[in-house]
């Protein structure tokens, strides 16, 4: 295949695209260490330019996903309370952002409260946008 035109590996690549990845795949689990060190040293090999980045893009560095979880960073995020600010319960408290575009919009609620809304804009109940943070701000005061 050295041979080959750039065009035609493509063309062979994309008949057996299925077949390649599975083979991919197959050699990254039997050599898992070994992927996990080069992605480690291309880790910090590259560190002064994802710096270098970061400082020069801060737009792109408000929403960031870490092993399938989004994470807010330099956002204005009001200060952690105690409690849910949805059923008033005193556990882990994670920030909810109405709309991507603007993670400064948000509220501190547990871990129950945010599935169930998550599951409401899911099937319909809810949208998430200004209705849905209607219902938030309408709630009725603590017991």
């Amino acid at each position: 295949m050295s041979g080959q035109t750039k065009e035609a590996r493509r063309k062979y690549y994309l008949e057996h695209r299925k077949e390649a990845i599975a083979r991919s795949k197959a050699h990254q689990l039997a050599n898992k260490e070994r992927y996990r060190e080069i992605c480690r040293l291309y880790y910090y090999r590259h560190r002064e330019a994802r710096l270098e980045y970061a400082r020069t893009h801060p737009q792109h560095h408000r929403v960031i996903k870490h092993r399938g979880r989004v994470i807010l960073r330099n956002v204005n995020k009001p200060p952690k309370p105690m409690f849910c600010r949805l059923c008033d319960r005193k556990s882990h408290l994670v920030y909810h952002h109405w709309e991507d575009s603007k993670p400064d919009i948000g509220l501190w609620i547990c871990n129950t409260c945010h599935s169930a809304i998550h599951r409401m804009i899911k099937i319909g109940v809810l949208e998430a946008s200004v209705k849905s943070q209607n219902l938030v701000t309408r709630r009725a005061p603590p017991k």
